[in-house]
């Protein structure tokens, strides 16, 4: 993996080896210490569950290579069948890789896949990809065809009637259904009354 300046990091082989190696650097992790704690008389099911949360983090990290090989292979598949949107393709996989790469990059870090310096690029990439990604953002959300429920937002619309929305979605919220919240009487009026009256 060579990353040299910030635009290495829209290499997709070493996006695949950051992500490869911060695996298996969590998962040696995860055996190196069950056996530290067998080799101090516990068992093997005591030492796992001593030690879930790494074994967590280290599946996690595995199943998120998995994904980035999967992307990587669609978007490479694209090629033949869909030349016209590789662009905005490799777009959305680098983004996926550095938005979750700067996720957890306390575990790329300790993995030692990256440099202080070199994570202060990963950010600037992400608000990059995300700047050259954005005349497209609408486009390319309903391209997924996701309808208006399942993504739950005034501003992914199909309509495009973002107000509108907000505003009906306000007059419906029951918090909305009197002047006053239920909690004010019971909870809030007392208090403040008593404060009140302890004044004069």
């Amino acid at each position: 993996m060579t990353v040299a300046k910030p635009e290495d990091l829209r290499n997709t082989e070493n996006q695949l080896a950051a992500f490869a190696n911060r695996a298996g650097y969590l998962i040696a992790q995860t055996s190196n210490r069950i056996d530290q704690l067998m080799a101090k008389g516990q068992s093997y099911t005591s030492a796992f569950q001593a030690v879930q949360w790494t074994a967590i983090r280290a599946g996690r990290a595995h199943c998120m290579y998995t994904i980035l090989i999967s992307f990587n292979s669609f978007v490479a598949s694209a090629k033949q069948s869909y030349p016209e949107l590789v662009p905005q393709l490799t777009k959305l996989r680098d983004l996926f890789a550095l938005y979750y790469t700067e996720r957890d990059l306390g575990e790329f870090l300790e993995a030692s896949q990256y440099s202080p310096v070199q994570a202060g690029w990963i950010h600037e990439q992400v608000e990059a990809i995300m700047r050259e990604i954005r005349p497209n953002a609408v486009a390319l959300v309903d391209a997924f065809n996701h309808s208006d429920r399942d993504l739950n937002s005034a501003l992914g619309r199909y309509d495009g009637n973002v107000y509108e929305a907000l505003f009906e979605w306000t007059k419906r919220d029951p918090m909305n259904k009197t002047d006053v919240v239920a909690c004010y009487e019971d909870t809030i009026k007392p208090i403040v009354t008593k404060q009140y009256k302890s004044k004069m």
